[in-house]
């Protein structure tokens, strides 16, 4: 062969192979639409009388056929059947071994199994169905799936139908037919063959079908379903995270100071213990023990809470380990726009043991620089912040002096001075709030909160009354909710639910506030029993 000819070869076959791998195209608009079904060159959907046959399905560009795990067949095979990919193609073989029941609808759905190989858009949910026998089943389902304490629709949430009505089915087994939602939270599940189903939402974290993720959210309704062939059944599902077990990941100790982390917020566990910390402060998933020098050593101590979990700690003190913070301000030393009824927080980083008001020095920030007399206190509820009273004024500025010794912090004195400013808002700028809430249950303990997004603004509880008014003076004019949350086990939080112990969450209400102006008065009535819960 002549060197000319061997090059022209290698040039051929280059171009051969380039030809037959697809490469994403360069320039122009980027493409966001998933594979679509080419019809005239698939096997036709929807068939009856439909004999075991392969099955070729063809889309309209290059897909690549991933996670094939997502692929489900019901009703279910003892073997599954094989899906090979080529090009634009996927071909579907029956297991030699398997026959199809007479008389039977089945569907292949996809889930988010095809995908265009170039940028990855996913055609979701795709579903083959076909019926053995004359006629398809058309039992629908539609759900609607939130949130269970926002209420938010929630997308991409698994809705799953099982035949088997065993409560631990959800851990081991796939469901018989399922869908997702879309951003509005809602689907609708097709081809369903009569008869009673039960019911799941799960946001399947790790995409196998299966309940088996403690991070997951789940949602389920008690009792099971019944599809009808001749009408629409429509659920409402709300999800949520079950609370894990208490587990302590870290702990530091000393002299002065236990400081245990543990999987999740501490909210809800008490102490059980001879010596009982004179402070206790929880933060996030952290609970801070402020030890004094009676504590034993070593130290023995049980945690418990609602649910059953119980925890024994052995803490043995370290002689030479004190922990040692200096005392400093916790956030800003500047308050604004503080309503002139509200007394003035001071946060510090460590619980308060005494103050020294001689030590105090509060002035109106103006040319005559008046001094007042505050009334200062520590918080019982949060020993680490310092509470001003007085009669301030609106519109008004005020700065205060914390000469070294003012505070005693729990691990040392106050070294430095520290600088405060404190800025009234205008009566004006500020907004009150009125909320007349009916109908409510009186053996029934209820928070209610006024949120502004994901905080709590203030928050009144009752008990005991079928109505109750609360109001809340000098709020920011901005948009707010009202929730309302049925505290059923009168522990003070909303508690999601449980699955196996067929708990679901606490029931939650929620009423946007769409424009809480300045200088406003608004009243809001609230009708408990008319919210539906």
């Amino acid at each position: 062969m002549s060197r000319l000819a061997w090059i022209i070869g290698i040039g051929l076959l280059l171009c051969l192979w380039h030809c037959a791998n697809p490469i994403a195209p360069t320039g122009g608009p980027k493409d966001e639409d998933p594979p679509r079904i080419d019809s005239t060159r698939s096997t036709p959907n929807y068939q009856t009388n439909f004999t075991k046959q392969p099955i070729n399905l063809t889309f309209d560009e290059w897909l690549k056929l991933d996670k094939p795990n997502q692929i489900v067949v019901s009703p279910p095979m003892r073997k599954k059947p094989t899906f090979t990919q080529r090009g634009k193609s996927i071909h579907i073989e029956w297991p030699e071994e398997e026959n199809l029941i007479d008389s039977v609808t089945y569907t292949i759905n996809f889930g988010d199994a095809i995908k265009d190989i170039t940028e990855g858009n996913i055609l979701k949910d795709y579903r083959f169905v076909f019926a053995t026998g004359p006629v398809l089943d058309s039992g629908r389902v539609e759900a609607t799936i939130t949130d269970a304490l926002t209420l938010l629709p929630l997308e991409n949430i698994t809705v799953m139908l099982y035949v088997n009505t065993d409560d631990s089915i959800v851990y081991k087994e796939p469901p018989y037919y399922f869908a997702k939602t879309d951003k509005q939270g809602h689907c609708i599940i097709e081809n369903i063959r009569p008869g009673r189903f039960k019911v799941f939402a799960l946001e399947d974290g790790n995409q196998n079908y299966l309940f088996d993720n403690v991070n997951e959210k789940i949602g389920f309704q008690d009792s099971t379903i019944f599809v009808t062939d001749t009408s629409l059944t429509s659920i409402h599902l709300k999800v949520f995270q079950e609370l894990l077990p208490y587990k302590v990941v870290r702990r530091r100790l000393y002299q002065n100071l236990a400081q245990l982390t543990f999987n999740r917020s501490p909210r809800d566990l008490h102490l059980e213990s001879g010596y009982q910390p004179p402070v206790m402060e929880q933060d996030l998933d952290t609970l801070r023990l402020w030890l004094d020098n009676s504590v034993p050593d070593p130290w023995t101590f049980y945690l418990t809470d609602s649910a059953n979990f119980r925890d024994t700690l052995v803490l043995y003190q370290d002689s030479t380990s004190r922990y040692e913070l200096p005392v400093k301000l916790e956030g800003s030393a500047n308050t604004t726009g503080q309503p002139a009824a509200a007394p003035w927080e001071i946060q510090f980083n460590q619980p308060i043991q005494r103050i020294d008001t001689a030590l105090i020095q509060v002035q109106v920030d103006d040319s005559l620089a008046t001094a007042i007399d505050v009334g200062w206190y520590i918080d019982t509820t949060t020993p680490g912040v310092l509470v001003g009273t007085f009669g301030w004024k609106p519109d008004t500025k005020y700065r205060a002096q914390l000469l070294p010794g003012a505070i005693q912090g729990w691990i040392r004195l106050q070294e430095d001075t520290i600088q405060l400013n404190l800025r009234t808002a205008k009566t004006e700028d500020l907004a009150n709030l009125v909320i007349q809430a009916d109908s409510l249950d009186p053996l029934t303990h209820y928070l209610v909160q006024l949120m502004s997004k994901d905080n709590i603004i203030k928050e009144g509880k009752v008990y005991g009354v079928p109505t109750q008014e609360i109001t809340w003076r000098g709020l920011k004019p901005a948009e707010y909710d009202l929730r309302i949350i049925a505290d059923e086990n009168a522990n003070g939080v909303w508690d999601p639910g449980d699955y196996l112990k067929h708990r679901v969450s606490e029931p939650v209400q929620i009423q946007p506030i769409q424009n809480l102006r300045a200088n406003w008065d608004l009243e809001i009535r609230f009708n408990w029993k008319s919210s539906g819960l």
